[in-house]
């Protein structure tokens, strides 16, 4: 029905993707098993493991599966979005800082790619809160907020404000 291996694998990968927005998440690993045993070197089935572990909290696991994947793909700029919130959560289990600075060269890449997305600015802020930069943190919380507000989780701003006062006073009285 596909022709060749190649190609059945990346239909294999594009409905593992389809189970995964479904959230019906065994098969879609199922299925990106089947496009892995298809074909070994689809970036997609990789960076479909590498989410799907991440979820189950296999960090270690995850940020490899991230690597191969991007390694097979540099094409694909969702992966340097998705990818921090693995180093991010890793971070957090072993605070080994080179992690964070991992996680920030991502998201830069990602930023020469788009410079649009307020979810990547956050995870910037995030990177900075993580590291104590508390300003710069704040300067990515309002390239955020610029974009779209909502990328924004409010408890992420009562930490921050813990740590630093809002230097713009904007989200003072949103507590």
């Amino acid at each position: 029905i596909c022709g060749d291996r190649i190609t059945a694998s990346k239909e294999c990968s594009k409905k593992a993707w389809n189970y995964f927005d479904r959230h019906i998440y065994d098969t879609a690993m199922f299925r990106f098993n089947q496009a892995w045993l298809l074909d070994t070197n689809n970036a997609s089935e990789y960076y479909g493991f590498a989410v799907l572990t991440g979820r189950t909290g296999s960090l270690i696991e995850s940020d490899m599966y991230f690597r191969k994947s991007w390694s097979l793909d540099t094409t694909n700029k969702m992966l340097l979005l998705d990818w921090p919130i693995t180093k991010l959560e890793l971070f957090d289990q072993t605070k080994d800082t080179v992690v964070i600075y991992d996680a920030q060269k991502i998201l830069y890449k990602f930023i020469r790619r788009d410079s649009t997305s307020s979810y990547c600015y956050f995870r910037l802020a995030a990177c900075k809160y993580d590291l104590g930069k508390y300003s710069d943190a704040w300067k990515y919380v309002y390239k955020t907020k610029d974009i779209n507000e909502k990328a924004l989780p409010n408890g992420f701003i009562a930490e921050l404000m813990e740590k630093m006062d809002d230097p713009n006073g904007y989200f003072k009285n949103k507590k």
